[in-house]
């Protein structure tokens, strides 16, 4: 079998999720390599390392993480390719929105808006951060600021050009989103919240805090309480688990289940499929998604 080499000047980025790859792949020149560590069908709960991707991360030029509790299964493997000379992007290191984990359910209106931001409290934090436009921008920065040394006219070009795109996506968006932004809706997996909290949407609560316990009887009555009593229209699921927790809450009743997907899988199983998006910035069709999502289920009966 015959491999082909990268050329000497191209750079290999590992990304821990397909977000990640989804923001830096406007940056990347053709010969350069993407690596997606998080792809379809793995979970970054319980996620172990194949013996191609330890090879890729001790190859790697650039890494890429969150730098939350959501990736810190790359975290060894990282530092030491980071010892070796590879440079580490994090993307706690520029974002600036930071909201505290929630519980099961939301108490109060005035909660489920609640915007006030507050310094990163390592393990406090909801980890999902890339799901914040702003949190997206900044790291789109940041990231530029690492590339730019070897393109920094055509790094400043490609900056400018993402974060264009970024601005006129989240304004669309918003545009799309405003007429259901009101509707309560239940999700499986409480993992939107920066999402949510951009776009004012109304959150009401979780089926459960980790994908790995599952709810207590006394939890699942509270949901279809709520349900009824709140004019709750939609529970969503997450395609990276099993659906029959929702269809356990909701049995007998009469509300849509919808999907949403924070890891982008439904998009781009793999890095080949980042590569290949043409979108200016796949990361903008990653927000379209999720606001498809929720626009489509809360849609008016």
């Amino acid at each position: 079998m015959w491999w082909v080499s990268q050329p000497l000047w191209a750079k290999t980025v590992v990304v821990t999720l397909p977000p990640l790859g989804a923001l830096i792949a406007p940056f990347l020149d053709d010969n350069d390599r993407l690596v997606v560590l998080l792809n379809q069908g793995a979970s970054p709960h319980g996620f172990e390392f194949r013996p191609s991707q330890r090879m890729a991360v001790s190859e790697a030029d650039v890494l890429v993480s969150v730098g939350t509790p959501v990736d810190v299964w790359a975290n060894d493997a990282f530092a030491q390719a980071h010892d070796q000379g590879a440079q580490w992007v994090r993307m706690t290191d520029s974002a600036s929105v930071f909201y505290p984990k929630r519980g099961l359910l939301e108490t109060s209106p005035q909660a489920a808006h609640d915007h006030h931001d507050h310094h990163h409290h390592e393990g406090e934090d909801d980890g999902h951060i890339w799901l914040s436009p702003t949190n997206a921008s900044a790291f789109l920065n940041a990231f530029a600021k690492h590339w730019s040394v070897n393109t920094p006219q055509a790094t400043a070009q490609r900056l400018e050009t993402s974060l264009a795109a970024l601005s006129s996506q989240v304004d669309a968006l918003a545009r799309q989103l405003s007429p259901v932004s009101e509707r309560p809706y239940l999700v499986l997996h409480d993992a939107y919240q920066y999402f949510e909290k951009h776009f004012n949407l109304n959150y009401q609560g979780a089926i459960q805090l980790s994908p790995m316990i599952r709810p207590g009887v006394r939890h699942v009555l509270e949901l279809r309480e709520k349900i009824a009593s709140n004019g709750i229209q939609c529970v969503f699921k997450d395609p990276q688990f099993p659906q029959r927790q929702v269809a356990y809450v909701v049995k007998d009743l009469s509300v849509r289940i919808g999907t949403l997907d924070p890891l982008g899988h439904t998009l781009w199983p793999d890095a080949e499929a980042i590569r290949a998006d043409e979108a200016t910035l796949p990361y903008a069709r990653f927000l379209q998604a999720l606001a498809d999502g929720y626009t489509q289920c809360l849609a008016p009966t």
